[in-house]
């Protein structure tokens, strides 16, 4: 990963030099920040965690288009508990979002991992996500990476075939767990009971098989 990361900011310094854009002084501090980012000692951590998501907004200015959706991305080192209820804590986090593509949120998102990070150290990077399809390209980027989908959107895939139910609940469970026998097992008794649901159980037995969380 890190040679992808010098590989994109020289890239991107060679693009700046060559369409004239700074004064030299300017692009000699730029690559001065770069050297220095890749000798600084970086944090060694096992495991770090990065969750994406898109927000369409609508556009009154543009009248060639009328939404735009700002992606987000952030990372985190792991969570602990806050007081005695259900809150939780995220430390170590780093943001990035804005208006753009996938390839160039995620570039910004792994230039920024690597200047605190010794990413070859990092065992895996767990991204989790809706599914769509820009955030799953952000495994191109985080490797060693695994893709989850989050529990929110797990928990409205069941939701829309067993409303209201233990079998929902037992399903979630054995999703989370990464029990496929048991999913198979739970849907299959679902689809007997519900059978008018076949396009939501398709699409429920498509998330369950991709969220293990185990």
């Amino acid at each position: 990963m890190t040679q992808q990361v010098i590989e994109m900011r020289l890239s991107h310094f060679s693009r700046q030099g060559l369409k004239g854009e700074g004064d030299p002084y300017s692009i000699w501090c730029t690559h001065t920040r770069l050297r220095r980012s890749l000798t600084r000692k970086k944090k060694r951590v096992p495991l770090l965690f990065v969750e994406a998501d898109g927000l369409v907004l609508p556009l009154q200015r543009d009248p060639r288009k009328k939404r735009a959706e700002i992606k987000l991305a952030f990372s985190y080192e792991g969570w602990e508990r806050k007081g005695r209820g259900n809150r939780f804590a995220l430390w170590g986090k780093m943001a990035t979002a804005g208006f753009r593509s996938g390839d160039s949120l995620w570039q910004d998102l792994v230039c920024r991992l690597d200047r605190r990070y010794d990413l070859p150290a990092t065992r895996c990077t767990v991204l989790g996500g809706d599914g769509a399809p820009w955030i799953r390209q952000g495994l191109e980027y985080l490797t060693p990476g695994l893709y989850q989908l989050d529990r929110f959107h797990l928990k409205q895939a069941i939701d829309r075939v067993l409303p209201f139910s233990s079998a929902a609940h037992s399903l979630y469970r054995a999703a989370v767990a990464g029990d496929l026998q048991e999913v198979d097992h739970l849907i299959e008794e679902g689809q007997i009971q519900f059978p008018w649901k076949g396009e939501d159980w398709r699409s429920s037995d498509a998330t369950c098989r991709r969220t293990p969380m185990a």
